[in-house]
């Protein structure tokens, strides 16, 4: 069989054939004593394929997806084998394999960021948490920036920059500045965003 008629099915199953027949790697001493490759597994099969050992790597998870629940996966062998696709139904099997994360993520992306923001659950502050510790984090890398900018001569810098750099460094200050600007007035105009306490109705009598 050529390596044009092999779909991606029958290069995996060829790897580990390969790989059930011979150890992954061997090793053989020179005259030397030092130890030198003699065999790799993973180099004879992506010979044998034409496919590289990483994306046969890949293939292979794909299709031990599929062969623990077929439910779930074999659309994406029948998908990989017809387009030839590896890294795409890989891909796929990772975010199906995390449903959860991207459907969170999701939401986090539809929600307005100029909005306040009031966690509710466990898991509303664990995020928002994370949000804090990148924005200290932001904010830590750009006053150190800052520092650098005062100790050195900027009229000295730009007598040589021409008038094209000059442009585009006003340009990155400029945004810089602006987004600067539209968060000191967030944090300054922000209060923090607390559950609505119970009315005196609502409230258990003790």
């Amino acid at each position: 069989m050529r390596v044009a008629d092999m779909s991606v099915s029958e290069a995996v199953a060829l790897k580990r054939l390969i790989q059930e027949r011979h150890a992954r790697t061997t090793y053989a001493e020179d005259n030397g004593g030092n130890r030198r490759r003699r065999f790799d597994s993973r180099e004879v099969a992506a010979r044998a394929t034409g496919i590289g050992h990483t994306q046969l790597s890949q293939a292979d998870a794909v299709i031990s997806a599929a062969e623990r629940d077929p439910e779930k996966f074999s659309d994406l062998v029948t998908q990989m084998d017809q387009t030839g696709n590896i890294q795409g139904a890989y891909r796929e099997l990772q975010r199906r394999r995390r449903p959860h994360q991207e459907q969170r993520l999701r939401r986090q992306n539809k929600r307005d960021r100029n909005t306040p923001f009031m966690p509710v659950t466990g898991r509303d502050v664990m995020w928002a948490k994370r949000h804090k510790r990148t924005m200290e984090m932001s904010l830590a890398k750009i006053m150190g920036m800052c520092q650098g900018l005062e100790q050195f001569d900027l009229q000295m810098a730009i007598s040589v920059c021409d008038e094209k750099e000059r442009h585009v460094w006003a340009k990155q200050a400029r945004a810089c500045g602006r987004l600067l600007g539209q968060l000191a007035k967030i944090l300054r105009s922000s209060q923090p965003q607390r559950p609505p306490s119970p009315s005196l109705e609502e409230r258990p009598k003790s």
